[in-house]
């Protein structure tokens, strides 16, 4: 069986076999077909079987591979022998005979042929389908961006990554709450005179950087004393604020033994320091108001 035509064009794909009617149960046995089959005919798919007709003491089976040819010429496929196997096992053999192909290139008329310019590329428009992944990927990059930023920002200001941000105390009420805290430790009375010292100073420290706008945090104690000669201070309150940051100094890094009456003075002079320079803010506000 072959679906011959007369000629083939070159990529032409045709069929190679037969059709056998064989008992039911009965095994096909065919040797696979080596690709190229011969020189210039390839195997496009090898044997296949097919069941035509399905009856109770006999079947019919189509038994076919699929040739090509890349080339031009006439090809001829050897014949080869098939096997059936019947299920009381007796073989039969049957013949495939030969498979002659004619293949032909496309004729080019060559007295009206013309050369045609190659031409451009054909361009499509883009569609919504094909920029909306880039779309959404990009969004989406922006959403992640703005998150990790916000988390950080929030993180490093102590307030809640979403929602409404935690409501910052003014520094007056941060510093009279952690003098407090300092009093109520009680660490001079437990010999841990340059612990109180040192957490009297920081508190005093935080609050005229938050206060006045200035590096005070990293200052020494002079250059805190210039910065603060740039503003109105009552001078009492800044004479105090001399002699405890002094003394502060001196029992942290010269071992200084700090007088009873010292201690004691020390967080009511931090205190007024801080009320008196906040309510000289108010005083400064005053005349802004109504």
């Amino acid at each position: 069986m072959q679906e011959k035509k007369d000629t083939l064009l070159i990529g032409d794909q045709t069929q190679w076999g037969l059709q056998v009617q064989v008992v039911p149960e009965t095994e096909v046995l065919v040797a696979p077909l080596e690709n190229p089959v011969v020189q210039g005919v390839e195997v496009i798919e090898n044997w296949k079987i097919d069941t035509l007709k399905s009856r109770k003491d006999a079947l019919d089976l189509r038994i076919h591979s699929t040739l090509t040819s890349f080339d031009s010429g006439s090809f001829v496929v050897p014949g080869r022998e098939l096997y059936l196997l019947r299920p009381d096992g007796q073989v039969d053999t049957v013949h495939l005979d030969d498979l002659t192909l004619e293949y032909t290139t496309i004729p080019v008329d060559t007295a009206n042929f013309e050369v045609q310019p190659m031409k451009a590329q054909m361009k499509y428009p883009v569609t919504f389908a094909e920029v909306a992944p880039w779309g959404a990927g990009l969004l989406a990059l922006i959403l992640l961006a703005w998150v990790l930023v916000r988390y950080w920002q929030r993180r490093r200001a102590n307030q809640p990554v979403f929602g409404a941000p935690k409501p910052v105390d003014p520094p007056h009420v941060v510093a009279l709450r952690d003098l407090d805290r300092i009093r109520q430790a009680q660490l001079w009375q437990n010999n841990q005179t340059k612990q109180f010292y040192t957490e009297v100073t920081e508190v005093l420290r935080k609050y005229i950087e938050d206060r006045y706008d200035v590096s005070a945090m990293e200052s020494t104690t002079p250059e805190i004393l210039a910065m603060l000669k740039g503003f109105s201070i009552p001078a009492t309150e800044f004479a105090d604020l001399q002699d405890l940051l002094t003394t502060a100094d001196m029992v942290k890094f010269a071992k200084y033994v700090a007088l009873q009456e010292e201690n004691e003075r020390a967080i009511p002079v931090a205190v007024r320091f801080v009320n008196a320079t906040f309510l000289q803010t108010l005083t400064e506000e005053e005349p802004n108001r109504g």
